[in-house]
């Protein structure tokens, strides 16, 4: 879900209808789900509609509220993009290492964790990297567990 703020956010730098942001948002499928953002965004002083009808049936358009919350939201951005990119270039480097380790490495090289995990899930959300799945211990003892239950 975060990722569909930030996505909104983007596009909200250049003032935008809902059906403006639904256009460049293909990947959500509901209008409920952009409105959901939009709300939160508004009563966190974050955006703005603009509310000026001139003509109407004019389209409401949304906007970043003013320059400081636009500029802290481009070096937030620029700050997102070196994170992603240390995680693609490390995940590169390093096929199939565990996400716990991966985060580590780069917790180690400066990173902070909960962004870093953020930017992780991200990844294999806009299909930058994917899901890979290993079983562990307890998953091979649950399947014994649950196999053994059957046969009673």
């Amino acid at each position: 879900m975060e990722d569909v703020r930030n996505k909104i956010l983007d596009i909200l730098l250049v003032p935008s209808t809902v059906t403006e942001i639904k256009t460049k948002l293909p990947k959500v499928k509901s209008f409920g789900t952009i409105a959901y953002h939009l709300k939160n965004l508004e009563k966190e002083n974050i955006i703005t509609k603009n509310n000026i009808v001139k003509v109407k049936g004019e389209p409401i358009k949304y906007q970043i509220l003013d320059k400081k919350t636009r500029d802290w939201y481009n070096k937030y951005d620029r700050e997102r993009k070196k994170y992603r990119y240390a995680f693609l270039k490390h995940i590169r480097d390093n096929p199939n290492i565990e996400d716990e380790k991966m985060i580590l490495d780069l917790k180690n090289q400066g990173y902070e964790e909960d962004l870093m995990g953020d930017v992780s899930l991200g990844g294999s959300n806009n299909n930058f990297s994917m899901l890979c799945h290993r079983i562990t211990p307890k998953g091979l003892n649950f399947i014994k567990k649950f196999e053994k239950n059957l046969k009673q």
